[in-house]
């Protein structure tokens, strides 16, 4: 690709990536919709708690899969395929031992996820079911992160949306096989879930070994498990992991306090949050595509391709929030009715999907140049503006619901106050980034190269 980076050639990359991440919150949508056609709103709000359970378990290692992208990226364009192998290898190692380790603790883990929830009693007996299927298939989950990641760091445009899109294809057809016909509920939610990933693996690891630049060849032991070059991939990925900590955080108590709000007010905002997933794994999509570009100018030493990069970002993002913010208010009426039929839950979500019209916009930046960030491994504008962000939260939230009294209303503003605060903040950053951004000796940091 030339570095002068045209719109035709972003868009190669970012639709791709856009078809394949929205297929993730869409199966989310599936999972949420299925149960909504149920009797009654407690199948939502188990589901809609087991989801947030295993977000928090796997969400906090989403850098498994962001900077596994980002190095694969380097490596591309320095055209170096030993150290292509060690972007992939390296973290697999820590995906499958983190996923066996959530397995042996499992019990530990759903205690404590739901004494802090605190579902009611109907919707943790749920809850704990959901759970209890879905946590074997850990070391999946995190294993096809990694293997989407590096996929993506290479390019591979085809594999990474076949992948993904027949992994969640199987999902969605085996939800409604298992809970419409043969009633199984949530425990059919699940266990469709787990076969998916076990067959997204098995794709996945397919897909690799079928790469030109996939071999482990001249790669020992010694160079595989380098120990200084662990530590400078956990180095690099701290940031990354206080940032989806700082996510959460947010999401949680979002949802907590909708919980605490009646079953109800739980399922209306369990729907529209699926609303918002959706939206926000569009401009994942366009961050995935930021992300490889800025990859490829560090690996390249181009800083015109990398400037280029900020300045497509920032047009298509701007393009998208009004493509998604006029889908929505043209079709949410049609949408709500898809997700449940249950009056009451109906009525809720026309009180509050208003909020979801701000979204778009307030986000967009926020969620696009982040990709721009962790594809060029310059993770503490991350990092900061997320806590910056998660204080703003914080802050709303003690003003607009516990002080104001606003309940719901505030929740939501609160909300959209955060995700204002992560673009403001990631803006505010950029130029100090592109400054700070030395081509010639930023390409030789310990940090971004894989070996010890």
């Amino acid at each position: 690709m030339s570095s002068k980076l045209t719109h035709k050639e972003y868009l190669m990359l970012a639709i791709p990536f856009i078809i394949s991440t929205i297929t993730q919150p869409l199966l989310g949508a599936v999972d949420t919709a299925v149960v909504g056609r149920l009797s009654n709103s407690t199948y939502i709000g188990s589901v809609s708690i087991g989801t947030v359970i295993f977000n928090t378990i796997y969400w906090i290692f989403g850098f498994l899969r962001v900077s596994t992208s980002a190095y694969s990226a380097q490596a591309l364009g320095s055209n170096d395929d030993k150290d292509g192998m060690l972007a992939f290898i390296r973290p697999m190692f820590i995906a499958i031992v983190l996923g066996f380790t959530f397995i042996l603790f499992q019990n530990i883990i759903g205690d404590f996820a739901l004494s802090i929830l605190k579902p009611s009693e109907d919707i943790k007996n749920l809850a704990l079911k959901y759970f209890s299927i879905l946590i074997w298939g850990a070391p999946l989950v995190l294993g096809n992160y990694v293997i989407l990641g590096w996929l993506m760091g290479q390019a591979k445009l085809k594999e990474s949306l076949f992948m993904q899109i027949t992994t969640n294809v199987v999902n969605i057809v085996l939800d409604l096989l298992l809970v419409q016909v043969f009633n199984y509920n949530v425990a059919g939610v699940a266990v469709a879930t787990l076969i998916s990933q076990i067959i997204g693996f098995g794709i996945g690891c397919i897909l690799m070994i079928n790469c030109d630049n996939f071999s482990f060849k001249n790669l020992t032991k010694e160079v595989i498990f380098d120990k200084q070059a662990f530590k400078s991939i956990m180095k690099c990925n701290t940031d990354l992991m206080i940032r989806t900590i700082c996510l959460l955080i947010t999401t949680n108590m979002f949802i907590a306090k909708g919980a605490e709000l009646g079953s109800d007010i739980l399922a209306a905002n369990s729907i529209l949050f699926q609303i918002q997933y959706i939206m926000a794994y569009a401009f994942d999509g366009l961050a995935n595509a930021s992300s490889v570009f800025a990859g490829k100018a560090i690996g390249k030493d181009d800083k015109e391709l990398f400037d280029l990069n900020i300045k497509r970002s920032g047009q298509w993002s701007m393009i998208f929030v009004i493509i998604l913010t006029s889908m929505y208010f043209f079709g949410k009426s049609v949408l709500m009715t898809l997700f449940t039929n249950i009056e009451e839950v109906l009525n809720l979500i026309s009180i509050f999907d208003k909020y979801l019209l701000w979204f778009p916009l307030f986000a967009a930046v926020g969620l696009v140049y982040y990709g721009i960030f962790s594809g060029a491994t310059e993770t503490k504008p991350i990092r900061n503006s997320m806590i910056l962000s998660l204080i703003a939260f914080l802050i709303a939230d003690k003003l607009l619901i516990s002080t104001i009294g606003m309940g719901n209303h505030g929740l939501w503003i609160a909300f959209l106050i955060f995700c204002l605060s992560r673009s403001v903040f990631l803006i505010m950053y950029l130029p100090y980034t592109r400054k700070r951004l030395n081509f010639k000796k930023y390409s030789n940091v310990k940090c971004i190269k894989l070996e010890g």
